[in-house]
Formats: C-alpha cells, sequence, structure tokens
C-alpha cells in the first residue's frame, strides 16, 4: 500500500518536473498554474548557483493521497529543479525513520546531481515524523 502511494507519488512528481521545466517563472502562482492534478504547491524560489550546484528551483508542496485501505491524506515533497535540466530525476526516500523531507541521498551526492541537471525529489510518505525519530527508537529500546 505504502509503495503503491510512493509509486503513484514519484509519477505525479515527475509530471510536475516536467511541466516546472518549461515554467519560466520560479513561484508558487506559476508552478500552482500548470494545474497538476492532486499536487498544491506551498513554497517555490529561486536559489543562485553556489559551485558545484547550478542555480535551481526550490519547491514545497503536498499530494493529495487515497489508496486501498489507506483513505483520504496527503504526502509533502520537495522538489529541486535545475536551471538546466537534463529531463531526468533522483528520487529520495524519506531515510530509514521517514515521516520528513530529509533526502536518503547523502547531500554530496545530491550536489552532484544538481550540478549534472537532474531534478531531486524527496517525500515524507505521508506521515508526520522528526530528524530525531530514529534517535528516540534507540532510547525506547535502551530503555
Amino acid at each position: 500500500m505504502n509503495t503503491v502511494r510512493v509509486t503513484a507519488l514519484t509519477v505525479v512528481l515527475f509530471a510536475a518536473s516536467s511541466a516546472v521545466a518549461a515554467a519560466v517563472d520560479c513561484s508558487v502562482p506559476a508552478l500552482q498554474a500548470m494545474n497538476v492534478r492532486n499536487v498544491t504547491f506551498k513554497e517555490a524560489k529561486s536559489l543562485p548557483a553556489a559551485p558545484p550546484k547550478q542555480a535551481y528551483c526550490d519547491a514545497r508542496g503536498s499530494v493529495t493521497t487515497d489508496g486501498e485501505g489507506a483513505g483520504p491524506g496527503s504526502a509533502q515533497f520537495a522538489l529541486t529543479l535545475p536551471v538546466t535540466w537534463n529531463g531526468k530525476f533522483m528520487f529520495g526516500g524519506g531515510r530509514g525513520t521517514g515521516g520528513n523531507l530529509g533526502n536518503s541521498s547523502n547531500k554530496p551526492d545530491i550536489d552532484v546531481a544538481l550540478a549534472k541537471g537532474y531534478a531531486s525529489v524527496t517525500t515524507d510518505s505521508g506521515h508526520a515524523g522528526s530528524d530525531d525519530a530514529l534517535a528516540q527508537f534507540v532510547q525506547r529500546l535502551a530503555d
């Protein structure tokens, strides 16, 4: 069930990133004007190049989800779209603990991918967590 939602989210975000590549404006109104079904953009900002990264659009939003046995919900996402996009993207899950937008790929790899023109997408998989969830879990085991 989670795999289906993440796969559907990946497809939706890929469609969104394809449309964003043609967008001139990295702003919430411009991204929202693409009318990607079930996608709501909440933040968007253009960031300048900082070697090795090229300039890029950093967008955040949510995707409305509904799956067998899951009921209606939403998943948050973060999309990084380089100004010179190569038409490909790298999907990074929410690490082992999930529930946040921390990318499972390490930052240097994400930066190199961005420098090569790859868009990057990550998601919280539809649930809220915290960056210290793993530490809290380990502490509970120790107690």
